[in-house]
């Protein structure tokens, strides 16, 4: 076949169609991921940005196969849940819509596995809000990223928070928020840890989202405070929740928050 002998590039359209093929007649239970796998490919071959996609999606599959022909199922089901989310029900050209943006954010094995477990308890609904507000921010690559591993490490509660605000805008200012944070030094699995935190429950994620948004996202060491709060409890906690109320009624921003974490304004 065209394109699939050693150095030549894979026409994984082509390839893809042939190799499921083959499976499903050794593993006939593997028809739902096929189909899904099916539709994907079909919607990518038409996109610049699909062919990574695309490879990525056929070895998958063809791995969850294998490994289920050996009696593991575990790879095929999730697969095959997070296709049915990913892609989700006609009309087509919604369908379109999601694979497009599917195939902007993966890039990588890695990011495929990321969207495996943001997906895996949420709904179709939610999963398609947070890829979409993701696609759309205005970030580079590397935050972009940051953002995805962030999104991985949170527990189903905020994700579901985040996915449930209901204005577009809104959460996309909040995850924005969140990518500026890690450019100043918060690290994805620092972000997630905070945001999973019983005490950021009882403060209201959303509320400490939109406080470090509006005010604080861009203050110099972020880290030393995220860090503290872990640490330490709500003494910190209310020194966030005091110097962003304290800006936001004087229209600044929280310049800095030193070791210290004193409190000062731009």
């Amino acid at each position: 076949m065209k394109g699939i002998l050693p150095g030549q590039k894979a026409d994984w359209g082509v390839f893809g169609f042939a190799a499921l093929g083959l499976a499903t007649t050794l593993y006939p239970p593997a028809d739902p991921l096929v189909a899904g796998t099916k539709v994907i490919l079909k919607i990518c071959r038409r996109l610049t940005e699909g062919k990574r996609l695309s490879e990525i999606l056929v070895r998958q599959a063809i791995t969850a196969i294998q490994r289920a022909l050996s009696g593991d199922l575990t790879l095929i089901n999730e697969l095959t849940a997070f296709l049915q989310k990913a892609i989700g029900k006609p009309p087509l050209k919604d369908q379109i819509e999601r694979i497009k943006r599917l195939a902007h954010l993966v890039r990588s094995h890695k990011s495929f596995a990321s969207w495996l477990k943001i997906a895996k308890d949420i709904t179709g609904k939610q999963l398609d809000r947070l890829m979409k507000t993701l696609d759309e921010l205005a970030l580079d690559e590397t935050l972009k990223d940051y953002l995805c591993v962030c999104l991985e490490k949170l527990s189903k509660e905020v994700k579901e928070a985040l996915a449930d605000v209901d204005d577009d805008l809104r959460r996309k200012k909040l995850m924005e928020g969140m990518a500026r944070a890690m450019r100043k030094g918060v690290s994805p699995q620092l972000m997630a840890e905070v945001l999973n935190h019983n005490l950021i429950a009882q403060y209201g994620r959303i509320k400490f989202l939109k406080n470090l948004a509006t005010s604080a996202a861009d203050a110099e060491n972020l880290k030393n405070l995220f860090d503290a709060i872990l640490e330490k409890g709500e003494p910190f906690l209310f020194e966030f929740h005091t110097a962003t109320l304290e800006a936001q009624s004087k229209g600044v921003i929280v310049n800095a928050l030193p070791q210290e974490v004193k409190r000062i304004f731009q």
